[in-house]
């Protein structure tokens, strides 16, 4: 070897020494970062396994954005959203779409429930309107 074989050789240690500095601190930052935001998403507390909150905290956040824009729930098994999401963090693991999708609708339908069942036992006036099916009134 000469010298400019070894001087890149050490060139290209230092480099990826670097950056496993830099994911090691980020990691930090992230787990930082997300015990800042404990009171924010009034969880009683993180647990201390890193995957687990990183995990909740993700499941969280593409739930909200998902639906928020409207997107449809077939973009967490698109390849290029699995890249992206294995770039940020080789250890989250993503929901599948059926997953994500019942995860949200049970849960719906029980707020809806419940918030339906408490507005009319606290309804003042008592009018109920009870439907015992439908009818097609055009045919």
């Amino acid at each position: 070897m000469d010298n400019e074989e070894e001087e890149e050789m050490s060139y290209k240690c230092q480099r990826y020494q670097n950056n496993n500095n830099f994911s090691e601190n980020n990691h930090e930052k992230v787990l930082k970062y997300l015990k800042s935001l404990q009171n924010s998403f009034k969880v009683s507390n993180f647990k201390l396994t890193e995957e687990v909150a990183l995990v909740k905290l993700y499941s969280s956040i593409s739930t909200l954005s998902t639906l928020a824009n409207g997107f449809p729930f077939q973009w967490v098994n698109h390849l290029a959203t699995l890249e992206f999401f294995e770039f940020l963090s080789s250890f989250l693991v993503l929901p599948k779409r059926k997953v994500l999708f019942n995860r949200i609708l049970n849960r719906e339908t029980k707020n809806l429930n419940t918030l339906r069942d408490e507005k009319l036992i606290n309804d003042q006036i008592g009018i109920v309107l009870a439907f015992d099916g439908w009818k097609n009134i055009l045919n």
